[in-house]
């Protein structure tokens, strides 16, 4: 009977023993900032997608896996290219609470810049359907950068020449019907790109095939058809777009107003969104920084003119005077 206590107290910590431990629910986190790898992740992203969108623009920042193409410009894809910006400007914004560096800051600023001003030209702007000059801007770039920058041997960059040359009617009639409304067109815009029109009749005609002629017989005539189809279809983009009558019709607002002015100035200066400028104030201290410099070439100019002509500058010189002394000295 002594016994029995002990067997008592061992089956009932046995008993405890099997029982499930009740445990504790953590308490809830916080929800985390974003990580310098999100930002690295969106970088990449970004990265691929921008050159992707805009291959002309990448042929000029050195990015060449879309020297071929032209950037798809019809009515939805500007649509798609608008969503895209502010949904990446938006991320971007998300990613400055990130523990960046410096650098990283810098860079992710001039993202957000370049984000804002796709923005504001997809929503104030909007100069592929108001300004003429936005497409002959585009066409000149996108073939002349292939021709006459030597990032690679001349056949790989006549081979994308050749496409682009090749895809350049379609492209056109685009620019055609993204400019199809007289009553948004900026005639002075307007008045400009038709002169322009020349220079790319020049560069196709005459510089593209100067400059194409070493290479293989085959490779050339591939270039000269497709330029000659892009003659004909620059002839017929000016009669739809460019004609005296058309330019004549051109009622687009071409001032963007003073608010609107001010926003791209900005963006334009680089400053990230949100960031105002004073243009006016702007203005005053450009015109008081070329009176500085204006004064210090008169006076280095004065300085140089009898040690350089062998006898003093003319005296009592009016403004006319001084300038015609800094242009014989400088």
């Amino acid at each position: 009977m002594r016994r029995l206590p002990l067997v008592l107290a061992l089956a009932s910590l046995a008993a405890h023993a099997c029982k499930p431990e009740v445990s504790t629910p953590p308490e809830p986190q916080a929800p985390q900032g974003p990580s310098v790898a999100d930002y690295e992740a969106w970088v990449d992203e970004v990265f691929a997608d921008y050159f992707d969108r805009f291959p002309v623009t990448a042929s000029a920042l050195g990015e060449h896996g879309g020297d071929a193409r032209w950037p798809k410009l019809d009515a939805a894809s500007r649509g798609d290219h608008l969503a895209w910006a502010k949904a990446q400007l938006e991320r971007a914004e998300a990613l400055r609470a990130a523990p960046l560096s410096l650098d990283q800051r810098v860079d992710l600023d001039i993202w957000r810049t370049q984000l804002a001003q796709l923005v504001f030209e997809g929503e104030v702007e909007q100069s592929l359907t108001r300004d003429p000059l936005a497409w002959s801007y585009l066409i000149g770039a996108g073939l002349d950068n292939l021709i006459n920058r030597d990032y690679a041997p001349l056949e790989t960059r006549a081979q994308a020449l050749g496409a682009r040359l090749e895809a350049l009617p379609e492209l056109l009639v685009t620019a055609a019907d993204a400019l199809s409304d007289a009553d948004a067109v900026r005639r002075p815009q307007a008045e400009v790109a038709k002169g322009q029109l020349e220079g790319l009749r020049y560069l196709i005609r005459i510089e593209i095939p100067e400059k194409t002629k070493t290479l293989d017989e085959g490779l050339r005539e591939r270039i000269a058809i497709a330029g000659r189809r892009a003659l004909t279809a620059l002839d017929a983009y000016e009669a739809a777009v460019l004609s005296d009558a058309r330019i004549e019709a051109a009622r687009g607002e071409w001032r963007l107003g003073p608010e609107a002015f001010a926003q791209k100035l900005a963006l334009t200066l680089g400053y990230p969104p949100g960031e105002a400028v004073d243009a006016q104030a702007l203005h005053a201290r450009a015109r008081a920084a070329h009176g500085e410099v204006r004064a210090r070439m008169e006076s280095l100019a004065f300085d140089l003119y009898e040690p350089l002509f062998g006898r003093r500058p003319p005296g009592g010189a009016d403004e006319l005077g001084r300038s015609r002394i800094v242009r014989e000295v400088l």
